[in-house]
């Protein structure tokens, strides 16, 4: 009898890059996450530049879908997906 078809490894998926498995983020550290991911994604004004959310997923080194839904539940409104903000005064040239 031949041995069952293994799944392929971690590093036969993902080469030079292990596969990370984390724990689930609750209670206070997952506030204190949701405020930086916050204040990174929409920071106080002369308080730096607008990261996106795969800046972000890669500082806090969470995935982007984490990270999106920390802002989600931060109550944080998403930018536009080409990065301009709206004008609001002045005309339109």
């Amino acid at each position: 009898m031949s041995e069952p078809a293994r799944l392929p490894t971690t590093e036969t998926q993902r080469p030079g890059k292990p596969r990370r498995v984390s724990t689930p983020v609750t209670g206070q550290a997952r506030d204190a996450l949701r405020r930086q991911a916050a204040q990174l994604y929409h920071p106080a004004p002369g308080a730096g530049r607008r990261l996106s959310i795969r800046a972000i997923a890669a500082q806090l080194d969470r995935s982007y879908g984490f990270v999106w839904n920390l802002l989600k539940e931060a109550g944080v409104t998403r930018r536009p997906a080409n990065g301009r903000t709206a004008r609001l005064t002045g005309p339109h040239p």
